[in-house]
């Protein structure tokens, strides 16, 4: 019987020790949830360096945006940002993050992970002209050191020809008085209108007689 109480004293022990460690992960986990979305919002509240963000007129350009420092292990939120500084549109853009050696990614933000390339890369379908656009995804190192993540963008510039269709449609109305004098002259109205989309030009109408 104390043998059997002994191993009980055990097992409960062990079973405390178990689920104080469950709450402590737990505890962990929440408080790096907490940091990282502390991080995120630190971000973007952060104005941008005037260096980084500078994009030529004409040009579409991007930068990238993270904490100065991190922990191996930690979720680091970067953020990438895309500038369109020319007068048109600009489409098919591609958006590259190169991340450094020992970097995975967390959450790509809707981006493809390569980790052969070490590419994470965006599809914008078009940008428009003096706009911004931003990215956000979550990477995570696995060393202690200085590491470089970076960014570039292509893109194609799309010019437009404008052309609206339009089409005239029209209408003819006839309008006589009902009881007239054989052998005196009558007034005959016609009345032409254009309820179409557009201008009728160089119009000729002609009028059939009834006989007699």
């Amino acid at each position: 019987a104390s043998g059997a109480l002994t191993a009980h004293s055990y097992n409960a022990a062990g079973m405390e020790e178990f689920q104080s460690e469950l709450e402590k992960r737990d505890r962990d986990i929440e408080a790096l949830e907490r940091k990282v979305d502390q991080l995120r919002s630190d971000l973007s509240r952060r104005p941008a360096s005037a260096a980084v963000t500078q994009v030529a007129a004409g040009q579409v350009g991007a930068w990238i945006e993270g904490p100065n420092e991190s922990y191996p292990g930690q979720a680091i939120p970067y953020r990438v940002m895309v500038k369109n500084g020319a007068t048109q549109n600009a489409t098919e853009l591609q958006v590259r993050a190169r991340l450094a050696e020992g970097h995975e990614v967390v959450d790509p933000a809707g981006g493809q992970w390569d980790a052969s390339t070490r590419l994470l890369q965006w599809y914008v379908p078009s940008l428009p002209a003096g706009k911004e656009h931003a990215i956000i995804f979550t990477a995570r190192a696995g060393a202690v050191g200085d590491f470089d993540n970076c960014v570039d963008v292509t893109h194609r510039f799309a010019s437009c020809a404008s052309t609206r269709i339009l089409q005239p449609a029209l209408a003819c109305q006839v309008h006589a008085d009902e009881l007239q004098a054989v052998g005196q002259a009558f007034q005959v109205n016609l009345a032409v209108t254009n309820t179409g989309t557009g201008v009728a030009r160089a119009v000729q109408g002609s009028a059939t007689l009834s006989r007699g």
